[in-house]
């Protein structure tokens, strides 16, 4: 009876120990929120700090990030929360932006090359027939090699990652605008009303 109740008593504490370490762990939901420059109450518009990829096999990424408004930047989030991408700014007045400017060229040799070096996944489990499949391996490299030629020569020329100042104009009141990348000479940033479809202020960097 004394060793039914000790083994009763230790299968308890190994259970209370063990029980916080053991289930199903899920990762923490983080919740995004919107940041405001703007006073409670007072006029304010969204402006949107986009980021695109074109092309359907082999994309290039231009990327418009927020650093600080007059010098203010935004502040850590809370935990489980991240800052949306849109900001919420006083409207009818100028706004003194600092913004990142990032444009990525397209890879297309490298990307080929890492889609057909894909193909040869788990060769291991085809056996020693997969030993007759080791030439094909001479095309991922041949593309290899053209990205060298191709690939980072472009990257070089086109590439880019800079701190830019933009003078944002007056935003209208309860409208949402969108900050976007023009790549090509001149660079350029672009504001555009989103809810009108229209460039409404251009600024060189």
């Amino acid at each position: 009876m004394k060793q039914t109740k000790v083994l009763t008593t230790v299968s308890l504490i190994l259970i209370l120990t063990l029980v916080p370490f053991t289930g199903c762990s899920t990762a923490p939901t983080l919740t995004g929120v919107t940041y405001s420059f703007a006073e409670d109450g007072s006029p304010s518009a969204m402006l949107d700090f986009t980021s695109t990829s074109m092309g359907r096999f082999s994309k290039d990424y231009s990327y418009v990030g927020f650093i600080n408004y007059n010098g203010a930047g935004r502040p850590k989030p809370e935990g489980n929360t991240y800052w949306k991408r849109e900001i919420a700014f006083p409207a009818e007045e100028p706004l003194p932006l600092t913004v990142r400017a990032q444009y990525t060229a397209a890879t297309p040799m490298l990307d080929v090359a890492g889609a057909i070096m894909g193909l040869f996944d788990g060769m291991g489990d085809v056996g020693y027939g997969a030993i007759l499949l080791f030439p094909l391996l001479a095309v991922p490299v041949a593309f290899l090699a053209l990205a060298l030629v191709i690939d980072l020569p472009m990257a070089l020329a086109m590439n880019f990652n800079k701190e830019a100042a933009f003078d944002c104009p007056p935003l209208e009141a309860d409208r949402t605008y969108a900050l976007r990348l023009e790549r090509k000479k001149p660079r350029r940033l672009s504001l555009v009303d989103v809810g009108a479809d229209t460039v409404v202020y251009e600024q060189e960097f």
